[in-house]
């Protein structure tokens, strides 16, 4: 096996979420990143030839092989697995840019309570009413905390949308059951097809509160923070299944690789099949190596690294932890184990197909355009007297009808589905017909869950992925009451005739329902119950992040909504991140005017991170030492110790409280000036990375990376403000204190002065209330919000900055 120069960051999967985080970190760092995509490379301008939907939409050409890879699925597990020959229910992304590329383009957000479900449920209803075998749980993040990052990806995608809740103002013609919002959407909505247009004027005719889709998909030219320019859509119809031509839908090789291309510490691998995560075993943590993969050639290859992020969608995410050893497999016998639960996949399906009198156009369109309708979404209906919970969205949207795949749809009075008959019904109503669909929301179950499959193997020899998985009883009276809403509004439109979906039976593997399949590595605020912690650190091995919608504990309704809403905010997690969701990405940060992240750079014996911020509108001033706060350094950190830090800046220098959580809340401020009274300002750059170097740590290296000093623009030299164990807070300006515990429930604060477990430190620092004293070698008091936590060997620290 060959074995490649250690690179500092290794991400597996080139998708949305991996291309962010190897946007993000190539754009505001020195590290080296290596992204390992299996597929092959693509690019916008490739695709001006793929309009062929015989190549693209039926032989799927974009899509992973199930002849190379596949799963096995059962529907419980008394059952035997069979393998899936054909991706037809989920259809994973290959290539460059993954899924991204063949999207929709829907994006609308997730409902505020879908993230603490279990807490709302209990509270409204009783946690009786929850079905028996559920395993509905809390993510451990809120929607007022994702907020920021929602807002940073819709700029980044350039997101089309009407508004409905703008700062807690209701506004017409929005989504009024949506959460609140700190900011339009960046484009308006995309122009209406004739179809939807009916649905509209039918949902509101029976009181109903249609509004048009969020959609990735742009109605007008339009220019990303990051100064990505792309044109608006065409409506030429051929956004599923299909890259975009002219770049106006929002894409990963749109959006995100112009930027990567630019940096020369990103290079990203085509042909890398990976295999395993290698790692070293210590007690009940351990720590990635690297990771070992067969290239294009067939030769396998190892890649080490000191931080490796799994980016590679749900079902992939999963499978290589279970491969790789790392993490406790979900056994639901025994009720043990975190790796593989809580398998959801959105509820989809055509509620209503409607035929109409007139032609309705159909060949033109976008992924994304049309309406959506909330009212039976999530618990925006009482559910008190209903005999399930949670429900979904109606969608009335006009893709693009291709020939191929859209001919034969007729009303069931035709009877025949073969024969002159049917085709001659089926060219009559080939643009006669529409279709309202619901995406609903999947409760997490005990009984639905990934393993590894004990009997088939992949074209390397490695176990396939075995899924576990059926809807429930509460899941099918949803669809039935949602499809009877739908053929309601049907009517209302004007349809001659109405087919309705049969309903819910045995989950089919056959019929596509959305690429947004959830869980497997969940996300949380404790190992007990989850893979990984609230930002996509993985429980046991802290150099070890994953992304996507593999961190969501449960499958929520809203189509898109991480991709890459939730994934890229969190996101993005998430870039969240992009992220969406955000902080479940991982890393998510951007660049807004007048903050930037300048340089994280690898040092001989550690890692130094510098930000400069703005003069400008009061963003400049003096820190605690006495120094000018525009280019002071922020920590140099030894080598054997690991090192997690959080940086939220907020626009104009507007220093904000720090609450007392582990992360910085966002705060709103009223009358800064006449545009913007009453306006919610949020954290404009979030910056969270992992740092973990191996090593002896030697007392006096480090001692002497202490002792850096800079000097600022005016030429003042700042003495460093060192504490106890030798790290160096060189610049460590306004910084909120949090406390991190031992193994043994020991915090230690750095002037010494806290001991006595977590709720000691907390009551005694008030955490990031109070300031923290750091002294230097001379015994001066150097007033710095900031704290590092000395573990055995490690040290922890958790920053918060208020520029």
């Amino acid at each position: 096996m060959k074995t490649l120069r250690k690179a500092d960051v290794v991400i597996v999967g080139g998708g949305w979420t991996g291309l962010l985080m190897a946007k993000e970190l190539g754009a505001r760092t020195a590290l080296s990143v290596v992204v390992l995509e299996r597929g092959v490379p693509r690019s916008t301008d490739k695709y001006a030839d793929d309009m062929d939907e015989l190549d693209y939409a039926i032989r799927l050409r974009m899509m992973q092989d199930a002849a190379q890879e596949t799963v096995t699925l059962r529907h419980d597990a008394r059952g035997r697995a069979v393998p899936l020959r054909r991706y037809a229910s989920f259809l994973p992304g290959s290539g460059v840019g993954g899924a991204g590329e063949h999207w929709n383009g829907q994006c609308p957000r997730n409902l505020p309570d879908f993230f603490e479900l279990y807490s709302r449920t209990k509270e409204k209803y009783g946690v009786n009413r929850l079905p028996e075998d559920h395993a509905v749980q809390d993510w451990g993040i809120t929607y007022d905390e994702l907020e920021p990052y929602y807002t940073r990806t819709e700029r980044l995608l350039g997101l089309s949308g009407k508004a409905g809740n703008l700062r807690g103002q209701k506004v017409e013609g929005g989504n009024p059951f949506e959460g609140w919002r700190s900011e339009e959407y960046p484009t308006p909505p995309t122009k209406l097809p004739y179809f939807s247009a009916l649905f509209r004027d039918g949902a509101k005719s029976l009181g109903y509160h249609p509004y048009p889709v969020p959609a990735a998909t742009l109605s007008q030219a339009y220019t990303n923070p990051d100064g990505i320019s792309r044109p608006p859509c065409v409506y030429c119809g051929y956004c599923e299944r299909f890259g975009c031509m002219i770049g106006a839908k929002a894409q990963p090789t749109s959006v995100l690789l112009p930027v990567i291309e630019k940096k020369k510490n990103v290079t990203i691998r085509k042909g890398a099949w990976v295999r395993r995560l290698v790692h070293d075993a210590a007690g009940s943590e351990s720590r990635v190596r690297g990771v070992t993969y067969v290239d294009a050639t067939g030769n396998e290859v190892f890649q080490p690294a000191e931080i490796v992020f799994l980016a590679s969608w749900t079902l992939n995410n999963t499978r290589l932890l279970l491969l790789s050893g790392i993490g406790e497999p979900y056994n639901p016998g025994a009720g043990k184990g975190t790796l593989g639960r809580n398998l959801t996949h959105q509820v989809s399906f055509a509620a209503a197909t409607a035929f109409f009198a007139k032609p309705l156009n159909r060949f033109m369109g976008s992924g994304a355009s049309g309406m959506l309708l909330s009212d039976f979404d999530g618990d925006n209906f009482d559910h008190s007297q209903l005999s399930f919970l949670r429900g979904g969205l109606l969608e009335a949207r006009n893709t693009g009808a291709h020939p191929i795949g859209e001919f034969g749809e007729v009303p069931h009075r035709v009877g025949s589905r073969w024969g002159s008959t049917w085709k001659k019904a089926g060219i009559e109503y080939f643009d006669r017909v529409g279709r309202i669909v619901v995406s609903g929301e999947h409760l997490a179950y005990k009984g639905n869950y990934m393993d590894l499959d004990p009997t088939y193997k992949d074209r390397c020899g490695d176990a396939l992925l075995r899924l576990t998985l059926n809807w429930r009883e509460n899941e099918r009276r949803m669809a039935e009451l949602l499809t009877e809403k739908t053929v309601e509004i049907a009517r209302a439109m004007g349809a001659t005739e109405v087919n309705t979906f049969p309903g819910l039976r045995n989950y089919d593997s056959r019929r596509y329902q959305s690429t947004h399949v959830q869980g497997g590595t969940i996300l949380g605020t404790s190992p007990e119950s989850s893979v990984v912690n609230t930002y996509g650190q993985h429980w046991q091995a802290a150099n070890l992040f994953v992304l996507g919608g593999s961190l969501f504990p449960t499958g929520g309704g809203d189509p898109d909504a991480h991709d890459p809403g939730d994934d890229v905010s969190h996101g993005g997690r998430r870039s969240g991140e992009v992220r969406k969701k955000a902080r479940a990405t991982g890393l998510n940060c951007y660049r807004e005017p007048k903050t930037r992240i300048n340089d994280l750079r690898t040092e001989e014996n550690g890692f130094a991170l510098e930000h400069f911020d703005g003069e400008e509108e009061g963003g400049g001033g003096v820190d605690a030492r006495g120094c000018k706060d525009d280019g002071d350094v922020v920590p140099v950190i030894g080598a054997n110790h690991k090192f997690l830090a959080e940086q939220t800046y907020v626009e104009d220098g507007n220093k904000r409280e720090l609450g007392s959580e582990l992360h910085a809340r966002q705060h709103g401020r009223d009358g800064r000036d006449d545009d913007d009274e009453n306006e919610r300002h949020d954290v404009a750059l979030r910056f969270f990375v992992a740092l973990c170097e191996s090593g002896d740590g030697d007392q006096d290296r480090r001692e002497k990376d202490g002792q850096r000093n800079r000097h600022d623009e005016d030429g003042e030299r700042c003495a460093d403000a060192n504490v106890e164990g030798g790290i160096s807070l060189t610049g460590l300006d306004r910084l909120g204190v949090q406390a991190v515990g031992d193994g043994e429930g020991n915090a230690h604060r750095d002037d010494g002065e806290c001991s006595g477990g977590q709720r000691g430190c907390e009551n005694q620092q008030e955490l990031a209330e109070d300031q923290v004293r750091a002294r230097d070698r001379a015994g001066k008091n150097r007033f710095h919000r900031a704290a590092l936590f000395f573990s055995g060997g490690e040290v922890h620290g958790r920053m918060h900055a208020a520029v």
